[in-house]
């Protein structure tokens, strides 16, 4: 199900540890979130990935994907209804352009905080994730999948880096989620949405 927040290169990820990886056997509410601004070339690629989960996930109905875009505290109601929250978002991790990296429960926020660079967006999920947790003790989990952008300039189109390694991307996503319980038959995959590349 994908809804709106309006509507109510290693070829590897880079996992940070946090905690038991057991599988962990519930039927909470799942929420994913792609956030990022689609007209800044790679800033956006969290909107494209959620987009073309959507449709490979509707058949769990406890999945419910979010195209946020830049949105934040409008996002607050989803994230404290949540069991567990996946966002997925351009990052800045010191690292070759396409890199992947997998932060779990306090290490998102602590990546944050850490972060070289922060745009708004961000600040904005990473203060929504705190009131609903404070607030509401939710969610349990949240887990971010972070992309190293190559491009932040205009443009509609993921760079040629970023889309070469979005599988890896996608292989994180659908390892999270048999973390979390559910069952991903297939490999999850980049559809066609993505075969434009800035060059």
């Amino acid at each position: 199900m994908e809804m709106t927040a309006n509507e109510k290169p290693t070829g590897q990820t880079q996992k940070k540890e946090s905690g038991s990886q057991e599988a962990m056997q519930y039927n909470g509410i799942i929420t994913i979130i792609g956030v990022g601004n689609l007209l800044l070339s790679d800033e956006g690629v969290g909107v494209h990935v959620v987009r073309s989960l959507t449709e490979q996930l509707e058949h769990d109905q406890r999945i419910t994907c979010i195209d946020a875009g830049t949105l934040s505290y409008e996002l607050l109601e989803w994230v404290a209804t949540a069991d567990a929250v996946l966002l997925i978002d351009a990052a800045q991790l010191d690292a070759p352009a396409g890199t992947v990296a997998q932060f779990t429960d306090h290490q998102v926020e602590a990546h944050f905080a850490l972060a070289s660079s922060q745009t708004v967006h961000q600040i904005s999920v990473r203060d929504v994730l705190n009131t609903a947790r404070i607030l509401y003790q939710r969610p349990r989990h949240w887990t971010l999948i972070g992309i190293q952008p190559s491009i932040m300039t205009w443009g509609d189109t993921l760079s040629e880096p970023v889309t070469q390694n979005l599988p890896t991307v996608f292989a994180a996503i659908a390892d999270t989620l048999r973390h979390w319980g559910v069952e991903v038959e297939d490999t999850l995959h980049p559809s066609c949405h993505f075969s434009g590349v800035e060059q």
